[in-house]
């Protein structure tokens, strides 16, 4: 997991959480937002043929905790399971664990970097990054 705290007075999770949604579906992520207590959780993911068919599909997640000091963001990868799917296809679970897990690790290099950069864009200037020229690589 990675973790970061920023002191910004008064940070407006609401409008960071809609811009970085906006920013991973221009790179072709479904997004999803959590909202509890003030936080805001978000989750991106690409949904594969072979993630669907296995039902495992590694998740990017982002958390963003606003307190009386300023704003803690946290990053993770994690598994979303479809039972539906998952069950009936139990016997190749192996096989979607070591694929899924190839791909949580690509998203645990790719995608850090990229975030942190877009969020402390967001924070700096209030809107969003200029759009990446050619394959952003994610």
């Amino acid at each position: 997991m990675w973790r970061r705290a920023y002191r910004i007075p008064e940070p407006n999770v609401e409008a960071l959480a809609q811009e970085l949604q906006a920013w991973y579906r221009a790179q072709g992520f479904q997004v999803a937002l959590d909202r509890t207590g003030g936080r805001v959780v978000i989750r991106a993911w690409r949904p594969t043929r072979w993630q669907a068919a296995l039902g495992l599909t590694p998740t990017w997640q982002v958390g963003l905790h606003p307190h009386p000091e300023g704003l803690t963001v946290e990053m993770d990868v994690a598994y979303q399971v479809d039972p539906a799917v998952a069950g009936p296809t139990g016997h190749f679970l192996l096989w979607a664990v070591l694929f899924a897990a190839t791909y949580a690790d690509w998203l645990r290099v790719a995608l850090p970097r990229q975030t942190w950069q877009t969020i402390e864009y967001l924070l700096a200037t209030g809107r969003p990054p200029p759009a990446p020229r050619g394959d952003s690589g994610v």
